[in-house]
């Protein structure tokens, strides 16, 4: 599992969270370490019936209801398969990790066609950034909103060793954004977007406190941690919890 880079217990962001604009970095020898700890403290989210609470006072083990920002990037949480579902699967995963690529094409993949797609789950995918250039990625996912976002996860992991490895990442970012159907002013309006990146940051802590996400991918079902290390051991115990 890819260990969380940490400060002083903290998830960090980049840049004192986050002027991506100002990230200054196009290469990955240029990429700076990542120092400035993020705080949860005063940051806002809607609730699941549209009221704005404090995310401190929110619940991470129900769906973030979230906004839309200036730039048309979404903040809350995407459910997959049955919106009542009894079994919910949660999954932190950071976009430059390679066990969440192994994880995304080896069991969410095959699953979801027999518990996602039909309603006997759902499912959440929520962004743990490790690093500055998988913010980046996460701040690109959710850049063309609720409808996108799912299909920009999707197109992310899949290309993930190709943009990982590239010598400008931001570059061949932004190029698979475009082929994801964004245009590159609105890509931009949300690598400046200060509102759209705090929030993954936040929400990446408050997992971290919360559930103690400390790798990933961390798969929590029904709140509590699971070890779906393959396809095999995930199904059984779905279709354990299903059957009682």
């Amino acid at each position: 599992m890819s260990k969380k880079l940490l400060t002083g217990g903290a998830i960090v962001a980049v840049c004192a969270v986050i002027g991506y604009t100002a990230f200054g970095f196009a290469t990955k020898s240029d990429a700076p370490e990542i120092t400035a700890a993020s705080s949860v403290a005063g940051v806002q989210v809607a609730d699941a019936s549209g009221t704005v609470v404090p995310l401190a006072d929110s619940d991470p083990a129900q769906p973030y209801a979230g906004t839309t920002t200036e730039s048309g990037g979404f903040t809350g949480d995407v459910v997959e398969g049955g919106a009542d579902a009894a079994i919910t699967v949660i999954e932190y995963a950071s976009l430059t990790c390679p066990h969440c690529a192994s994880f995304h094409s080896q069991i969410y993949n095959p699953i979801k066609p027999d518990y996602i797609d039909n309603g006997k789950i759902r499912f959440i995918y929520r962004d743990f950034p490790l690093d500055n250039f998988a913010l980046a990625a996460s701040v690109i996912s959710r850049c063309g909103g609720e409808k996108r976002y799912v299909g920009m996860i999707d197109l992310l992991m899949e290309k993930q060793s190709q943009w990982r490895s590239a010598d400008n990442v931001l570059d061949e970012l932004k190029r698979l954004a475009r082929l994801g159907g964004l245009g590159s002013a609105q890509i931009d309006a949300c690598m400046s977007d200060q509102a759209l990146g705090q929030s993954i940051v936040d929400r990446a802590r408050q997992g971290q406190d919360f559930f103690d996400v400390s790798s990933t991918p961390t798969i929590l079902i029904n709140g509590e941690k699971f070890r779906a290390t393959t396809e095999a051991a995930l199904r059984e115990k779905l279709d354990s919890m299903l059957a009682e």
